[in-house]
């Protein structure tokens, strides 16, 4: 899992990071509250262990923030403190902590609580496969429009229509990311949603299926007929403008396509055709 710890011993948060490194976590350190909240805005963490006294903002402002945040995933919270007070404790859950450990730092605990977290996190994630749309956008997912497109195919291929797959994929999604955040990126895609189906008619169908990427459904489109909507799409996408901070960021995107049905008529290669090895993101289901 991806954690953040954000505690302003150095030498506690150090032993802690090497522990979970150890366990196969991967692990991100902050000394002050600012930089813990720089890092929360900007990475979408699992898991976040935090303490009471943390400059510039504390730990339960800290907490309160990163509950606040408009992830399409739980962030396990979890105090590890000195102040065991009952105060203090009422506090933290107040504030949307999910648990309180106290500190000298005990691996066996933290290990036991952390697996407690991460069956917590795996039954949201097993939810998120049964549900049918994406949170962030509103559009289907990928299982879902992968169960409606071989059903569709199966008919294509008998009738002999002829329909175009198209994908839609922001290229700068990793490098928006990493250098402005998870909120820029998300922003992005978001925006992006709100434009496909402005050029679409009522029978065709968009989905989200990778963190930056969607698929376009054109049944009864040839491909010839399809190359309008795709010039249409990429006038307007080139439009599209969101700001982190001052900082103005463009979407960059490549679309592409595959016409159906064809000599091979398995729809999960000619989905597979459409989403590089390389995408930066899994697909929008249980992820």
């Amino acid at each position: 899992m991806r954690i953040l710890i954000a505690d302003s011993n150095v030498l506690f948060a150090r032993l802690v990071r090497l522990k979970l490194e150890k366990w196969g976590h991967k692990v991100d350190t902050a000394l002050t509250g600012a930089e813990a909240w720089n890092l929360a805005r900007r990475n979408n963490y699992r898991v976040v262990i935090l303490d009471w006294p943390l400059e510039v903002i504390d730990g339960g402002r800290l907490c309160r923030q990163v509950r606040n945040l408009d992830r399409g995933r739980y962030t396990y919270i979890l105090f590890y403190s000195e102040r065991s007070d009952h105060e203090s404790v009422m506090e933290a859950f107040e504030a949307g902590t999910d648990d309180y450990l106290f500190k000298p730092f005990n691996p066996l605990i933290l290990k036991l609580r952390l697996k407690t977290g991460k069956r917590l996190l795996n039954l949201e994630d097993e939810l998120l496969s049964i549900a049918s749309f994406d949170p962030q956008t509103g559009l289907i997912n990928y299982e879902t429009f992968a169960r409606f497109f071989r059903t569709h195919l199966a008919g294509a291929v008998r009738y002999m229509e002829s329909g175009t797959l198209m994908s839609v994929r922001l290229v700068n999604y990793r490098d928006v990311f990493e250098t402005h955040g998870y909120d820029a990126a998300t922003k992005l895609m978001i925006e992006i949603s709100r434009i496909l189906p402005t050029h679409l008619r009522a029978a065709d169908l968009v989905a989200r299926v990778t963190d930056d990427s969607y698929f376009i459904l054109l049944p009864q489109t040839p491909i010839e007929n399809a190359y309008t909507v795709m010039q249409k799409l990429e006038a307007d996408i080139a439009e599209i403008a969101v700001f982190a901070g001052m900082t103005e960021i463009r979407a960059s995107v490549a679309i592409d396509h595959a016409g159906y049905p064809q000599e091979v008529a398995d729809p999960d290669q000619i989905m597979a055709h459409l989403i590089p090895s390389e995408a930066s993101a899994v697909r929008r289901s249980a992820n």
